[in-house]
């Protein structure tokens, strides 16, 4: 069964922090056939390296939490 997201075509990419979530979330990811890529890494870090544009991005309170500087991610 496909998931909803790759019937609109979306594309999705998880960051945290933690290798556990990561590997947790490959696992789901694969047990549900979804196209999604996941990154280890700390947000702040991955603002400052990454190059690619998304259309939608969702940051829980959680994320915010580890911002020490909001001026980091603009």
């Amino acid at each position: 069964m496909a998931c909803h997201s790759q019937w609109l075509g979306a594309n999705e990419t998880g960051v945290d922090l933690s290798t556990e979530t990561i590997t947790r979330a490959s696992t789901l990811a694969q047990q549900t056939g979804l196209d999604a890529s996941f990154i280890c890494q700390d947000i702040a870090q991955f603002g400052l390296e990454n190059t690619t544009q998304f259309d939608i991005v969702f940051a829980s309170y959680g994320t915010i939490f580890w911002l020490q500087d909001l001026s980091q991610w603009d």
